[in-house]
């Protein structure tokens, strides 16, 4: 039996293009061993590594078989509805940009982090999906931790509202209402030992103080209201997030930023490692806090998800930003042959 959906997922940041070679050279081994008479049981969420690699194909939803066949009886629509019970949503995000007087959430003139980002003009609206895409080492994961204060001595000017501030920290960064998702929420976003609800708070505990103490019974309260307002799968927030799935862990990562009232959430990753479901159920999250006014960076080696989603991405090269794909330029198969030029 084979699972690839742990060492294939790409938790490790590995990359487009790695990833993509890693897992050729997995299924070459698993396609030698099936023509030497091996049988092979393929268990994945990914529906495309299913259709690459299977000669048949069964369902289980909720412990239940419920689709079986070849895998000629199966589209990627298909076998994506019979997965999760419904139609994927296939129509792209769509934003209606603000009055012109309206600053934008996000503007960055200038922005450059020495050795690592070329300087940089940005500017992201509220209700904005801005997508980033790049080969690894492109430079995406670091404009994401400039911009959260991972670098304090970059430069230019960054104004969130149109206001400027000074990004010298991540303390600083939170203050003026900036987010961050990273990619391994394992090691980098998540208390793994501590309850739901803690993680939820950790970043807005100063909000339900009252005096030097803490009004617990009120944080608790809001806790709760984000774990039903993110449809996060649990009514008890006393369990150590480690024992959630990933799309729930998610949940738990951006909740605890909408309790900090963030105006600007970057995403990296924000599906990796999560199941086809909660994957969609993610998408239309995002999409809605981006309606209520949020704006959104999604840093993503998924490019269906970045096409799907973003209005306009950005596509990074060795620190640089070399295109950016819009209206009928911004597909799959456009962001696809553009990475394949720069590789």
């Amino acid at each position: 039996m084979l699972a690839p959906g742990g060492p294939t997922c790409g938790h490790f940041g590995l990359g487009r293009k790695r990833h993509a070679d890693a897992l050729e050279r997995l299924f070459a081994v698993v396609r030698e061993l099936r023509a030497q008479g091996l049988g092979i049981l393929f268990v994945s969420h990914k529906v495309r590594e299913m259709f690459a690699i299977s000669e048949r194909i069964s369902v289980l939803r909720n412990g239940r078989l419920v689709a079986s066949g070849p895998v000629k009886d199966f589209d990627e629509a298909s076998l994506a509805r019979a997965m999760i019970g419904e139609d994927l949503a296939e129509t792209p995000y769509r934003w209606s940009s603000p009055p012109l007087s309206t600053p934008p959430r996000l503007a960055l003139e200038g922005f450059a982090v020495p050795g690592e980002l070329a300087p940089l003009d940005l500017a992201i609206g509220p209700g904005e999906i801005v997508g980033v895409a790049g080969l690894l080492g492109g430079g995406r994961t670091e404009l994401a931790r400039a911009l959260f204060g991972f670098s304090p001595h970059y430069q230019g000017r960054v104004l969130i509202d149109g206001e400027e501030v000074r990004l010298s920290s991540i303390a600083a960064a939170v203050a003026a209402g900036i987010a961050y998702v990273p990619e391994d929420r394992l090691t980098e976003g998540l208390f793994l030992t501590q309850s739901i609800d803690r993680n939820l708070l950790a970043a807005s505990l100063d909000r339900f103080q009252r005096g030097p103490l803490l009004d617990l019974s009120r944080a608790l309260a809001a806790a709760r209201a984000m774990r039903q307002a993110m449809a996060i799968n649990t009514e008890d927030g006393t369990r150590p997030v480690a024992t959630l799935s990933g799309g729930n862990q998610q949940r738990v990562m951006i909740g605890r930023w909408l309790l900090r009232k963030a105006r600007l959430l970057i995403l990296n990753g924000p599906t990796v490692g999560v199941d086809i479901g909660s994957k969609a159920g993610l998408h239309r999250r995002i999409r809605s806090l981006a309606e209520e006014g949020l704006a959104v960076l999604m840093i993503s080696d998924d490019l269906p998800e970045l096409a799907l989603n973003c209005n306009r991405v950005l596509v990074l090269h060795r620190g640089r930003l070399v295109e950016t794909l819009e209206g009928a330029a911004l597909s799959e198969q456009g962001l696809a042959e553009r990475l394949r030029a720069l590789a």
